[in-house]
């Protein structure tokens, strides 16, 4: 049986796989085997990609979950493979809705048989896009969380995701929730 450290990578706003493919083709031929024999396999989530970036950071997650749970599956199937170890890559958007779904698979028990490895976010607003005192700032903070739709609402934290109404990226912070 030949263990597997599934990496994910996950684009950002307006993005498709395409856009990490570089990083995927690199990870691959620098990490392609460790040392212990674990092989790499890299999965560019396709579940949420160009206008549907624009459905939400937690819809975003739920998708990529989804994807996840089926390539888990998937080399679970496979005679000679095993997931072992489990990495996620997010850039802009991407790191909000890596957040999203590891949260996701903890809540599933995903890493009772699976240990994480990596989580890193690359020009990601872990703290939303903040309102600065400048006539540009003002006018998107305004503009944003409705040309953005539902995912402009979430980064501008005007959202009313929990059932107290904090926005989505406060609640993820909060450790209690």
């Amino acid at each position: 049986m030949a263990p597997i450290h599934l990496l994910v990578l996950i684009h950002g706003m307006w993005g498709n796989p395409g856009h990490l493919a570089e990083l995927a083709r690199i990870a691959r031929e620098t990490h392609s085997t460790a040392s212990d024999g674990t092989k790499l396999h890299v999965l560019l989530a396709e579940a949420i990609s160009e206008d549907s970036t624009y459905d939400g950071i937690d819809w975003g997650g739920e998708r990529v979950a989804d994807e996840v749970r089926q390539q888990y599956e998937i080399k679970q199937l496979e005679v000679d493979d095993e997931v072992v170890r489990f990495s996620v890559t997010g850039y802009s958007l991407g790191g909000l809705v890596a957040r999203y779904l590891v949260g996701i698979l903890h809540q599933r028990g995903f890493f009772e048989k699976v240990t994480p490895v990596n989580f890193n976010t690359i020009a990601t607003p872990h703290i939303g896009l903040l309102r600065y005192p400048s006539f540009i700032s003002s006018v998107f903070s305004s503009l944003g969380p409705k040309l953005l739709s539902r995912t402009g609402e979430q980064f501008y934290c005007v959202d009313e995701w929990s059932p107290n109404g904090q926005p989505l990226i406060l609640t993820m912070a909060d450790p209690g929730e």
